[in-house]
């Protein structure tokens, strides 16, 4: 399963792709939602995890951008968010920007392993 992990802070982002390749996955990172966007354009990911908190755009906005773009290219994700607090404003801007799942960080084992499966039901 190709994910692209969208995420700034790069020891949450080693925990992330070290986690989410020990499932069996073939993760690619991304720094900020400019490199993303270039990505997703170049590759399909079957998930697509968002950092709400990017130093170039909020998780927010970027989703919007990403819905447009797999809408563009006939190409659909599972979007992810990843936030150090989850409330019930997140998830309702999160769902509005097209966002299915957020997930407080950080990303553990278990977490992953139950993103992973529920993608192949």
């Amino acid at each position: 399963m190709d994910i692209l992990l969208i995420e700034d802070d790069l020891i949450a982002q080693k925990v992330a792709t070290k986690i989410l390749g020990s499932l069996g996955c073939c993760v690619v990172s991304a720094n900020d939602g400019m490199t993303a966007l270039a990505l997703i354009r170049q590759r399909s990911f079957q998930i697509i995890l968002i950092d709400l908190g990017l130093p170039d755009m909020d998780g927010y906005l970027l989703a919007h951008h990403i819905v447009a773009g797999l809408q563009a290219q006939q190409q659909s994700s599972r979007l992810i968010a990843l936030s150090a607090y989850v409330s019930a404003e997140e998830r309702q801007h999160s769902e509005a920007a097209g966002i299915q799942q957020i997930l407080e960080k950080p990303l553990s084992f278990e977490k992953a392993r139950k993103i992973i499966h529920a993608e192949f039901r």
